[in-house]
């Protein structure tokens, strides 16, 4: 089968965020497939049309599909469904795929499964289709003996930027959401985390003249204002500076994620540098506000880093999104209000200027937590159309999924938050009453009956949310 064409496909992510990110998994994926001289055509449901879809997936005869578990696998199996009927070869990757491999093989619009990273697998699966092969790294379907992608990892980095993908990193660029990851894997543990369960916790750096090599290609495209970095662990305090004097000489200000501990050595100096080079939002995890738990999901960090860090941050100026998890197994009631009380203690020390998301806890399969959320009573989600609902907003009790909605407009009201990027000038009055009814739920801590209000939120942001 020589001359196959294959089309990549980014399924919907979220139905409430604004953000829109460049696709990278399919576009790192593509890259190297079309740099070994296969024909790549990629799909992103956010920006291009179903009639493109159509035609595209008519001059292809592999499909493949990538997919985050949660609502983006409601997307995925359409796609899969759509080309399966129109007898394409189907290809199912992405973080669920890596976590469920053998369950979603059973799934009848999938043919083959890809685990590991993209570049490795793609090639293979290119390989095998093609009679190269007999048996592809990472990939799994009828007729394999699979071979597992493990520690086969991707170090010799290849530019997710060409013709045909240039286009994504354009519109990204339009929101000022484009990103550009200098490193891959993260070197911590954190319970609860996918990344050490698909990355095996190995942490790779883009080597820092190949990832200045990326940025310039893309300025020499478009006029880049704000970058994301998108890396899971950015690094070392001085590997931080040299990406941020790079950008600095580039006069552009950017937004990186960092943990609280980067601030452990020299913080107010630290902060300051971060402030002068041109960083305007820092995303950390927080995680909980119980010392009990922080130990129990192998955070690798104190509550007292973290007050740290916030200080430092708030002196210069810089706003910082302050990530929570809730539902962890073995949470007490009191364990919770800690957490909420240690949020309202970060957002006293930055005067308000500061966002605070709170999400449920989810136990990926795989995952250091995920046999202790067994025996805590989670029922195991039995095909994709179950895992649609397991989200970072929907999973756990309804009481918990409510703290995802009324933290986020108790939090999100400041100017560039994600209600205002939502609801904008004027469309802000219809979500402002909502936003004092949460006011008033947080502080009294009522999370309960929520659920006409929620029928209400979901139908301003599916009616009336900025496109």
């Amino acid at each position: 089968m020589d001359n196959m064409s294959i089309l990549l496909c980014q399924p919907i992510s979220t139905e409430q965020s604004p953000q829109k990110n460049p696709p990278l998994g399919i576009l790192f994926s593509g890259a190297a497939a079309e740099l070994s001289g296969y024909e790549v055509h990629y799909w992103d449901e956010r920006w291009d049309s179903e009639e493109s879809l159509l035609r595209k997936m008519e001059q292809a005869q592999i499909v493949g599909v990538s997919s985050f578990t949660g609502i983006q696998l409601k997307y995925a199996r359409r796609i899969l469904m759509m080309a399966k009927e129109k007898g394409k070869i189907t290809l199912f990757g992405g973080i669920h795929a890596n976590l469920t491999p053998d369950q979603s093989l059973q799934e009848p619009f999938i043919d083959y499964v890809a685990a590991g990273e993209g570049e490795i697998t793609l090639l293979s699966f290119m390989d095998f289709i093609g009679g190269k092969i007999a048996n592809p790294i990472g990939i799994k379907g009828e007729g394999i003996n699979y071979i597992p992608a493990g520690k086969v990892l991707t170090d010799n980095f290849i530019s997710p930027i060409n013709e045909k993908t240039l286009r994504y990193f354009k519109l990204a660029n339009e929101t000022n959401d484009i990103m550009l990851p200098s490193s891959r894997g993260c070197p911590y543990g954190c319970g609860f985390c996918v990344n050490s369960t698909v990355k095996e916790k190995k942490y790779r750096m883009v080597d820092i003249t190949t990832w200045t090599s990326w940025l310039d290609q893309l300025r020499s495209h478009m006029d880049i204002k704000w970058l994301q970095i998108g890396d899971d662990y950015l690094g070392s305090q001085r590997r931080i500076i040299e990406i941020g004097e790079i950008l600095k000489a580039r006069g552009i200000k950017w937004h990186p994620s960092f943990r609280a501990d980067n601030f452990n050595q020299s913080g107010d100096f630290f902060a300051q540098k971060l402030k002068d080079l041109g960083v305007t939002d820092i995303a950390i995890g927080v995680e909980t506000g119980s010392a009990r738990l922080m130990d129990f999901i192998d955070k690798a960090e104190t509550k007292e880093e973290i007050v740290h860090a916030a200080r430092c941050l708030s002196a210069v100026g810089i706003r910082p999104r302050y990530y929570f998890i809730i539902g962890f197994p073995t949470e007490t009631a009191e364990e919770r209000l800690e957490t909420y009380d240690f949020a309202d203690c970060l957002y006293k020390i930055h005067q308000a200027d500061c966002n605070i998301v709170f999400y449920n806890f989810t136990p990926f399969p795989g995952i250091a937590l995920y046999e202790s959320a067994i025996k805590n009573g989670m029922e195991v989600p039995k095909s994709l159309g179950e895992w649609e609902q397991f989200t970072i907003c929907n999973s756990g009790s309804k009481e918990l999924q409510n703290v995802y909605y009324i933290a986020g407009f108790h939090f999100h009201q400041q100017p560039g938050s994600k209600t205002d990027l939502n609801f904008p000038g004027s469309r802000r009055l219809l979500i402002r009453p909502f936003e004092r009814i949460c006011d008033l739920r947080w502080r009294l801590r009522y999370f309960k009956n929520f659920a006409m209000e929620k029928a209400a939120i979901e139908f301003l942001l599916r009616h009336f949310r900025k496109k």
